[in-house]
């Protein structure tokens, strides 16, 4: 019959593996529970409100979002700001300045400036302060601007698959 100190070992060895097997399911858990991207092809964007509170809880959610293909306009370029937003180079993006519900009727200057630096925020550099210094002031237009171009402001380019 083996000694006591084998038992031992063979006992501690086996709480060893254990743990281990242990922290490589954690460490594994993650990448399983990591949201794939959300993908978007044709946005034509919506109330701002929405889309910051949407932002905001894919910002908090830890997505990822990508922009291949297609176009994305007005609060869709919103999702610029988050950290884990590619796009396309292909891809349009139509920018314009706060407007009233109405388009045609201006904001008061004040809630113009308000609106305009909200929006500014969301975006990275350099593009926030290209927004401010040019693209918020198209209200009844927007500025286009392909991927391509945002990919040379520093935007991440989308991988050729996307999930």
């Amino acid at each position: 019959m083996p000694s006591r100190s084998v038992f031992n070992v063979l006992r501690a060895f086996k709480s060893s593996m254990c743990e281990v097997l242990l922290f490589c399911l954690l460490a594994a858990v993650p990448a399983l529970a990591q949201p794939p991207h959300l993908v978007i092809r044709e946005d034509r964007g919506g109330p701002l409100e929405a889309r910051l509170a949407r932002v905001e809880t894919l910002r908090q959610e830890g997505r990822a979002v990508a922009i291949p293909e297609g176009r994305c306009l007005s609060a869709c370029t919103l999702y610029l700001g988050l950290e884990e937003t590619c796009v396309g180079k292909a891809a349009i993006f139509g920018f314009h300045g706060p407007t009233t519900q109405f388009g045609t009727i201006a904001l008061p200057q004040a809630e113009f400036e308000r609106l305009s630096a909200l929006m500014a925020r969301r975006y990275p550099e350099p593009l926030r302060e290209w927004f401010l210094l040019s693209a918020r002031f198209h209200t009844l237009t927007y500025r286009y601007v392909t991927g391509e171009e945002l990919i040379r402001l520093g935007v991440a380019e989308c991988p050729d698959q996307i999930d």
